[in-house]
């Protein structure tokens, strides 16, 4: 009685395909008995069951029926499966969320629970959660404004780098809005952290203009002082981080697409709204109230006593923590730890290497795991249906009919029934398999009055043809949709996994396409792979593959653009080679951590490595300006760019963190892990532009790299 009222409750529930809900008491599913008048096939339950007779008469229709005791009856005989498909269109996952919590809190009783998974209901959950995401946005904003004013103390330093962030959000949002592109709750994380590089490049031009003003004490010419400097590592940053995003579309998954799209047009608007913007803006702005160096007052002094006396003027009272942190990341570029430095980077680069490439998975462990915690209600009622019952996760092969009727073949019949056979004994996670060849059992053995002994395929495709035109004479179509199409032209096969990874898929579909080669078909051809995994196993591949291309394209357009700016290739190699190391070192915090590679966290990595190289340019674009400035003396060069454009790094890096690391607050156990892996990312680029770039400088040779940059 609950089965059959969750049943009827459920078909009411708007988006629901009527034709594609199955139960125990709906009459799509068929008992097969033999009467006065001939086979009978009939639904199992035909009404309300009032007494112990029918219980017990229901319970020989159970087991006596193919595909329904460990589908829609547990092995244990103590749960049952409702099985409900909806029409994309009409599917409205609030409304789902909210009727299907109702069904349940009726459901649910001291002998029954309810339990709800699959894909729509994952979906409902992402979209039940998505409210507190913007929880998560006004407590990172306001820690940002904190760390502004801390940083800056001015009503300059807070408004500026906030109205770039605003800006290209508005920008890249319009966008997005107008190519009707949806952003997709899951990777929230990377607009945010977008609108985020803006603010950091919005911090490198206020304290370089701050400095320039300390020097000159003069507005218009420390603004053209300042963003003159800058404007090269800027454009520069920009195009590097705008690849690095947009060549996620390389991938021919929509989601990642239009990513790519509306993320590297963001970050192309921080053109605009920073390095076009910011000066206009800093004009119409009273100069910063700190002290300044009057004319003349450098005369006599100098280089490294002039540029002290500046760095004392523009000094703050959160500086020290930034200098004393710099100078310890200096020390260990230096002497004969930048050769340690060098040795851990072979041996991250070599050893790290190859773990990764050897053990870090590739697609989704299970549905809903990468998204949602292992205890969620969801991932709970996952692992009870693939525990009582043959699996939840459906593989489905179909076979292609050459021409019309070629389903009612008797070696076609019998080579799909051993596919079924064959995947359910010897490929791992199967745990059954349903095809039409069980409902020509099940009917055949009625020819011979219920014998067990006759549950066998006919030897003659006379016989099969005339069991399934019995079983159409006594369904309708839409029930019979899942096993064979009209005028039995197409079937499947359809496999029910208790688990499955990357690994198991490819390694099932692996052993299909071995069993299809070795047993040639004459009337069908046979098609790989529908349902969930087969979905899972094109995306997974169009993943590992798109990963490598992926990094591939950041790295060399990296490479590229920075031969070209810096004027030679070492310049290209000293920022390639700390990039590397931070992309080696987050995947092995991706294997250590057990996080996916998959269709979501594939872009959120890679928009991480496209913005982490940020640092390294402005660090390089600093030492070859101060080793300039400083007649070729690299060491003082290295002190000047890392306590000045360093401390910017270092404050940025924070920023940066901040915007994306209280996501690990959400109720997403995907957002919580890509929070903490860009927070790591964005850490390790910071220590490997401040220490590691500078020892591949020192230890390649500053005049080989610096000497030929022009800002």
């Amino acid at each position: 009685e609950k089965v059959d009222r969750i049943t009827k409750q459920i078909m009411a529930v708007k988006g629901v395909d009527n034709l594609q809900i199955i139960s125990l008491t709906h009459p799509r599913l068929k008992n097969y008995g033999v009467g006065a008048g001939g086979i009978n096939i009939e639904p199992i339950v035909k009404g309300a069951l009032k007494t112990p007779e029918e219980m017990r008469i229901l319970k020989e229709k159970v087991y006596s029926n193919e595909g329904v005791r460990g589908m829609y009856v547990s092995l244990d005989d103590k749960a049952a499966l409702i099985s409900a498909g909806f029409w994309e269109e009409g599917l409205d996952l609030d409304n789902l969320f909210k009727e299907m919590k109702k069904i349940k809190s009726e459901a649910d009783d001291d002998n029954n629970t309810l339990y709800i998974t699959g894909y729509p209901m994952l979906y409902a959950w992402i979209a039940h959660y998505t409210p507190q995401l913007y929880n998560v946005f006004i407590v990172t904003g306001v820690v940002m404004l904190i760390l502004l004013w801390w940083y800056f103390r001015s009503f300059m330093g807070i408004f500026i780098p906030m109205i770039s962030a605003l800006v290209s959000a508005i920008w890249g949002l319009g966008f997005a809005a107008a190519l009707n592109i949806s952003v997709d709750p899951l990777v929230l994380v990377v607009p945010l952290l977008l609108s985020a590089r803006a603010l950091s490049h919005s911090v490198q031009s206020m304290e370089r203009y701050h400095e320039e003003y300390a020097a000159v004490g003069e507005q218009k010419e420390a603004i053209i002082n300042a963003y003159g400097y800058l404007y090269k590592p800027g454009i520069l940053g920009l195009i590097t981080d705008g690849l690095g995003v947009l060549t996620i579309a390389v991938a021919s998954i929509p989601l990642m697409r239009n990513l790519a799209i509306y993320g590297s047009f963001w970050i192309i608007s921080i053109y605009v709204s920073s390095i076009v913007m910011h000066p206009v803006l800093v004009s119409l702005l009273p100069p910063p109230r700190a002290k300044h160096l009057k004319k003349g007052q450098l005369a006599g002094l100098s280089t490294d006593e002039a540029r002290e006396r500046i760095k004392s003027i523009t000094a703050r009272p959160g500086d020290k923590i930034y200098v004393k942190l710099g100078e310890f990341l200096i020390a260990l570029s230096q002497g004969g730890r930048k050769w340690i430095v060098l040795a851990l980077v072979v041996l991250i680069i070599f050893g790290g290497g190859y773990v990764t490439q050897k053990y870090l998975k590739v697609g989704d462990t299970s549905a809903g795991k990468a998204i949602l915690y292992d205890d969620h209600p969801y991932n709970i009622a996952g692992d009870l249906i693939n525990k009582e019952f043959i699996g939840s996760s459906q593989l489905i092969v179909v076979a292609e009919g050459k021409k019309e009727g070629a389903i009612a073949d008797e070696e076609t019949v019998r080579l799909i029934d051993d596919m079924g056979r064959y995947a359910t004994n010897h490929i791992p996670s199967v745990g059954g398999a349903v095809t039409i060849s069980d409902m020509i059992k099940t009917v055949f053995r009625m020819f011979h009055e219920g014998n067990p002994k006759w549950a066998m395929l006919p030897e003659k495709s006379g016989d099969v043809e005339q069991v399934l035109r019995l079983i159409a004479g006594s369904t309708s179509g839409s029930e019979m949709d899942r096993y064979v199409a009209a005028e039995n032209t197409n079937a499947t096969v359809t496999l029910y996994f208790r688990d499955y990874n990357n690994t198991s898929i490819k390694n099932a579909i692996a052993s299909l396409k071995e069993y299809i080669r070795n047993n040639p078909a004459k009337q069908v051809t046979f098609h790989l792979a529908g349902g969930i995994l087969g979905i899972l196993a094109a995306v997974n591949e169009e993943v590992e593959w798109s990963y490598w291309i992926n990094m591939g394209l950041i790295f060399g357009a990296t490479f590229l653009f920075c031969t070209i700016a810096y004027r030679t290739w070492w310049g290209a190699v000293v920022l390639f080679i700390p990039l590397l190391v931070s992309q080696v070192l987050s995947d092995l915090l991706m294997l250590t951590m057990g996080i996916d590679l998959n269709i979501n966290s594939l872009p959120v990595a890679s928009v991480g490595v496209g913005i982490g190289v940020d640092y390294g340019i402005y660090i390089l674009s600093r030492l070859a300006e101060e080793y300039q400035f400083s007649q070729g003396d690299y060491r003082k060069a290295r002190y000047m760019a890392i306590t000045t454009t360093g401390k910017a790094i270092i404050f940025t890096s924070t920023t940066l963190v901040v915007s994306v690391i209280f996501f690990v607050f959400a109720s997403f156990k995907f957002q919580a892990e890509m929070a903490l892996l860009l927070a790591f990312l964005l850490v390790a680029n910071m220590v490997g532009a401040l220490t590691v770039l500078p020892a591949l400088v020192s230890i390649i040779g500053p005049e080989k790299i610096l000497h030929k940059y022009r800002a």
